[in-house]
């Protein structure tokens, strides 16, 4: 390459480990066409590559962002539903109470009205 200094301007070059000096060394040479050729399809694959894998992962993170909401719902439906249980469980506790109420009710109106009519009885 006659300027190798050239392609190094357009470098990122945080992303090297060697130094510009090391890099513009290393662009000196004789390159074939052949080889430049090989070098620029490798680089058009290796942008193809790099694009599929960030189209992949945006996939993989709506599936992950779905498969959260899919279990929040799940949490939030086992919320309400231990809820109904236990509204239900209070329910049939009460149930139970009332049941067991009207027969001492039952029992206490039947000895006063007994007792009433008795008095009543005597009254005649």
């Amino acid at each position: 390459m006659k300027e190798p200094d050239k392609p190094v301007v357009f470098l990122n070059l945080n992303l090297f480990k060697a130094s510009k000096e090391d890099l513009v060394e290393s662009l000196k040479g004789n390159y074939r066409p052949c080889s430049v050729n090989v070098l620029k399809e490798k680089l058009v694959e290796y942008d193809f590559f790099v694009s599929q894998m960030r189209k992949y992962e945006q996939y993989i993170i709506s599936i992950l962002e779905h498969i959260s909401e899919l279990e929040e719902q799940k949490r939030m439906v086992k919320e309400k539903m231990e809820q109904t249980e236990q509204k239900e469980l209070k329910k049939k506790t009460k149930k139970r109470q009332i049941k067991s109420r009207p027969k001492h009710v039952k029992t206490n109106t039947v000895l006063m009205a007994q007792n009433t009519f008795a008095i009543f009885w005597e009254q005649i």
